[in-house]
């Protein structure tokens, strides 16, 4: 049994080395002859998967890491009498990092071979917009239940969220009572105390607690927080959109503004691995080479357009048809019949959904479509109710107290042009 966790633990990882030998089976672009533009908005789906199997290794340990490598850089990099031609290895931002490493690690030894030549290593997009989400998070996403037009609020008023925070299911239980002195009333709402007060005892009192502060600032804080929350949702909207539509080249020019956000709210690992890409495509790489990185990052499963998602999407997605068929195998789980399935779970998987289309089996797809024009409409009403687009200085949120649209604004821009400066310096001494 321990043998047998041993290597289902082992089977995630596998299939990720090899991530880059089986998913550069990207959706095709047709060229058109005779076109003003190089490529197509038409694309198809290559149905040929060709999948390299497992490898029982453990991608944490560096040793072992590099017996990956190697193994790779001699059944798949192809070699001729000029050297080895590159191919692109792709994989989450840490395991790019490390392969990476291991390669400059051994970039002054004395054969081709021993320099892992041939092998390029990139991180893949889901991961990487995945982040951009988490920062989004960080950034809105605070217990502001009764400032209208919050992203908390909204998600309340929709009831996207099943429950608000401690904080906020205490302070809407908290009860508040009359503060003239005799009175026994007793209320829920602070709102509701203030015209008690104001009109039965003519008591009007400064409250801590306002839905709505008031400041001497000029600027219009909640103006502020909608312009910055609705142009870094666009941001995020337009990462999508490139992904869905296998557009490459956009998709690349967004990452330099996500550098800015990865470097700004102190993802370093992500900047750093970004600026890298920045420069391979613009100054180091083959224009072939920078062409493949570019466009070659995308799975198109049902072919039309529109219909792209990530390679390490695609991936995650494989790895959990492939989990269904080693659980199914029981107290005959081992490394032979493991090898033997993972190479073969494109043709079963091809082959149940050829019987599933023959019986008319309806299969869920991985896009939900849902009728949101009620949502839409409540959000409509918030915003005209707020006055969100209209400026009047001295607003602000209770829980953002003077928030800007400049989401980069601590951004240290002379300390990020000596950090880029000192990282070009460090990689002239390898190869990149």
């Amino acid at each position: 049994m321990v043998k047998q966790r041993e290597l289902a633990d082992t089977f995630d990882t596998g299939v990720r080395h090899l991530k880059g030998l089986h998913e550069r089976a990207m959706t095709a672009v047709e060229v058109e002859e005779g076109g003003d533009e190089l490529f197509s908005s038409v694309f198809r789906s290559m149905k040929d998967l060709c999948l390299s199997g497992l490898l029982f290794k453990d991608e944490t340990k560096r040793a072992e890491l590099t017996e990956i490598l190697r193994h790779i850089q001699a059944q798949y990099v192809p070699k001729g009498p000029d050297g080895y031609a590159d191919i692109v290895i792709g994989g989450d931002r840490l395991t790019e990092a490390n392969c990476r490493n291991i390669q400059w690690t051994f970039a002054d030894a004395d054969t081709e071979q021993e320099r892992m030549e041939g092998l390029i290593f990139q991180f893949e997009d889901w991961h990487a917009i995945r982040l951009l989400f988490e920062i989004h998070h960080k950034i809105f996403f605070k217990d502001s239940a009764k400032d209208h037009g919050t992203l908390f609020a909204n998600m309340t008023k929709l009831r996207a969220v099943e429950s608000v925070s401690e904080a906020s299911a205490a302070q809407t239980l908290k009860k508040f009572p009359c503060r003239e002195e005799g009175c026994p009333k007793v209320y829920s709402y602070l709102k509701s105390r203030a015209e008690h007060e104001r009109k039965k005892h003519n008591l009007v009192l400064a409250t801590s607690s306002t839905a709505e502060k008031t400041t001497a600032s000029e600027l219009d804080h909640k103006h502020e927080h909608t312009v910055a929350r609705l142009s870094f949702s666009f941001l995020l909207l337009d990462m999508l959109d490139a992904v869905k539509e296998g557009d490459g080249e956009r998709l690349m020019r967004i990452y330099k503004v996500a550098l800015l956000f990865y470097k700004a709210y102190g993802h370093r690992q992500y900047a750093y691995s970004t600026f890298l890409l920045t420069v391979q495509l613009n100054a180091t790489l083959s224009p072939r080479m920078a062409h493949s990185v570019t466009w070659n990052r995308f799975w198109n499963t049902r072919g039309g357009k529109g219909r792209n998602i990530p390679l390490d999407l695609h991936l995650e997605h494989l790895n959990g048809f492939l989990k269904s068929f080693l659980k199914g195998l029981g107290p005959n789980l081992n490394e032979k019949s493991a090898a033997r399935i993972s190479k073969s779970i494109g043709v079963l998987k091809e082959l149940m959904e050829y019987t599933d289309e023959e019986l008319g089996v309806w299969k869920r797809t991985g896009t939900h479509h849902v009728n949101m024009d009620k949502d839409i409409l409540a959000l409509v009403d918030i915003v005209q109710e707020a006055e969100l687009f209209k400026v009047q200085a001295g607003r602000e949120y209770t829980a953002f107290p003077g928030f800007e649209k400049n989401l980069l604004a601590q951004m240290d821009y002379t300390q990020l042009w000596n950090w880029m400066n000192a990282r070009l310096k460090d990689w002239r001494k390898v190869s990149i």
